[in-house]
């Protein structure tokens, strides 16, 4: 986007913050825009969306030297986290000059730092960049919570290229100057001879001398840089095998998987690759699923890598909105008929345009013959569901996830009854439409013996349902139930409460369901509540006698996260009663 205004006598730049929901971004802006003089910034634009913010604005920056008489004007914008806005990200990274990755520091949040950076790959790549060639840091926020992470775990899992990153707080600001300010620096010195790329480009080639190729103490990232250095072609059969094998050699990690699949891009296409690819794919067999995941570079061109023996390391497949109604490419179905993607493990493809015709592509294509974990959507219906309950791919499946689809009566009855998933965990039915006729059907005899987390969130549930609900035999080994975003009320409330079959249930999900305080005060005096460890009530109707309740209440002992956000009470009201519980002494998350 850089470009010169020579009436200002400015030159611009724009710099995207970027990250999982939540993590720090908005917070981060707006304490540079607070400190920033007046006359140097412009007016903060900020859009507000149900679960993050847009912002904008830009400044001029007196911290640096002027370029030829320019001074730099940086363009700052957050992007939102939630999956549902990949092409507002990917719009707004349209001519980037720089990008600092806030990561959330906690534990917990670990899996939506990896995929948020998947997604910034993935962004990066529809508009012809590369990751590790975009002035690039990583902000760690939240470092001040007690359950963040050691700096050290998240450089291994988060900063392949090795990056500059920085410890910080975005409340109040520590760690925030410095991480734009070196993201600044890398844009104004890129393509400066002697500028940051190249001196880290040399340090890194450096550092392995006088070793020679074969140094024992490179890392992955070393090996990977050498490569570039000493053209493949030109490398023998054994040295090419004794590079592979040093990368194979690091620990598995999100960033040691990325450098792996840059280092197979470079094995030229002989008969040497079918061996290489066996060699790796034994070697990483016993890393995570998660780690193993379809590259961004390998998504989008999908008319070269289809087909590719490479792909035959790849176990996990998130294609997520690829479609727009100005690109309808449809790209997952040259997917659905890739042959070495057979050992998948882990599916999800979510498209606006995925119907039922998809449904039998996957069923018949030979992707994914034995899945753990699918997710399908988002215009499937009763059809398409019934042809995935009579498919043998299911037999494997342990979490299905359906959201967003028209299931219907008879499909969801014939989903619960599929002899393929007696063996389920986990079901996702959200955005599905369901309504008080459709609960009746979980009270029949169903296929699935141990069901241990079910998502009913964003569906027609009222009283009546939710009273159905509780009668099915089912819930006695669930674990997990959400029923967030349903007018569930009173009644609804009262039926959970009475339900004697929810003893092993651990996490309950009750986000705006119109229920207030009298709801809360029965639900919490349920004793088959007491193995609750997550808890979700924001966006009701409660008042300061709620939090009272749920602080006085000694069925909460075991609880480990309580959100009463989005309720009627301040945050100082709520914050003295519940840090001083005896009976919250083990909650290490409050969000109110």
């Amino acid at each position: 986007m850089s470009f010169i205004n020579s009436d200002a006598s400015e030159i611009n730049f724009k710099v995207v913050y970027y990250g999982p929901g939540l993590s720090g971004k908005t917070s981060s802006m707006q304490h540079i825009y607070t400190n920033t003089p007046s006359d140097l910034k412009g007016r903060m634009i900020s859009l507000a969306t149900e679960t993050d913010r847009f912002l904008f604005f830009d400044f001029i920056s007196d911290g640096f030297p002027k370029t030829e008489g320019l001074r730099p004007r940086f363009h700052l914008y957050t992007v939102p986290g939630p999956v549902f806005y990949n092409n507002s990200r990917r719009l707004i990274l349209k001519g980037v000059d720089g990008i600092i990755f806030v990561a959330d520091s906690q534990l917990e949040r670990m899996e939506a730092n990896h995929e948020s950076m998947a997604g910034l790959e993935s962004d990066l790549a529809t508009h012809g960049y590369e990751l590790n060639n975009v002035p690039l840091v990583i902000q760690y926020a939240k470092r001040d919570l007690p359950n963040a992470l050691d700096i050290e775990t998240l450089e291994a899992e988060l900063n392949p290229f090795r990056v500059p990153s920085f410890p910080a707080v975005s409340m109040t600001g520590e760690g925030v100057f410095e991480s734009f300010e070196s993201c600044a620096r890398q844009i104004l010195t890129k393509n400066e001879p002697g500028g940051l790329f190249e001196s880290c480009t040399r340090q890194m080639t450096a550092k392995n001398e006088p070793g020679g190729l074969f140094n024992a103490n490179k890392t992955a990232l070393d090996v990977y840089y050498l490569s570039l250095q000493k053209s493949q072609e030109q490398m023998t059969f054994e040295e090419r095998f004794a590079l592979l094998h040093t990368i194979l050699e690091q620990p598995a990690s999100r960033g040691n998987w990325m450098v792996l699949c840059a280092f197979m891009d470079l094995w030229p296409n002989d008969n040497t690759l079918a061996d290489a690819v066996e060699y790796a794919k034994q070697h990483i067999r016993d890393w995570p699923t998660k780690l193993k995941r379809l590259t961004g570079k390998w998504l989008f061109d999908h008319e070269t890598y289809r087909s590719d023996e490479r792909l035959r390391l790849v176990e996990h497949v998130d294609i997520m909105y690829f479609s727009d109604r100005k690109r309808p490419v449809r790209a997952y179905q040259a997917w659905l008929e890739a042959e070495p993607l057979r050992d998948v493990k882990i599916l999800r493809l979510y498209d606006e345009t995925f119907r039922d015709k998809d449904v039998k592509s996957f069923v018949d294509g030979p992707i994914a013959q034995s899945p753990v974990e699918l997710g399908l959507g988002a215009k499937i219906s009763r059809r398409g569901v019934a042809m995935l309950a009579e498919s043998p791919k299911l037999r494997s499946v342990r979490i299905l996830d359906l959201n967003r689809n028209r299931v219907g009566f008879r499909g969801l009855r014939t989903l619960l009854q599929s002899p393929h998933l007696k063996h389920l965990k986990a079901l996702h039915l959200g955005r599905n439409r369901l309504s008080y006729n459709h609960m009746s059907l979980f009270t029949e005899e169903i296929a699935i013996e141990a069901l241990e987390r079910l998502d009913l969130d964003h569906n027609k549930l009222g009283p009546e349902a939710i009273r159905v609900l509780a009668n099915a035999t089912m819930l006695s080994t669930l674990q997990e139930l959400n029923l967030s975003h349903n007018a569930i009320k009173k009644g609804g409330c009262d039926a959970l409460a009475d339900c004697e079959q929810l003893l092993h249930l651990e996490v309950l999900y009750l986000h705006d369901c119109q229920l207030n305080d009298d709801d809360v005060a029965k639900l919490i005096q349920a004793p088959q509540f007491a193995r609750l460890k997550n808890l979700a009530l924001s966006g009701n109707q409660l008042t300061l006698k709620s939090v009272e309740l749920l602080a006085n209440s000694p069925h909460l002992s075991q609880l480990e996260e309580l959100d009463i956000c989005a309720n009627r009470f301040s945050e100082n009201e709520a914050n003295e009663l519940l840090h001083g519980s005896p009976y919250l002494k083990n909650v290490k998350r409050f969000c109110y």
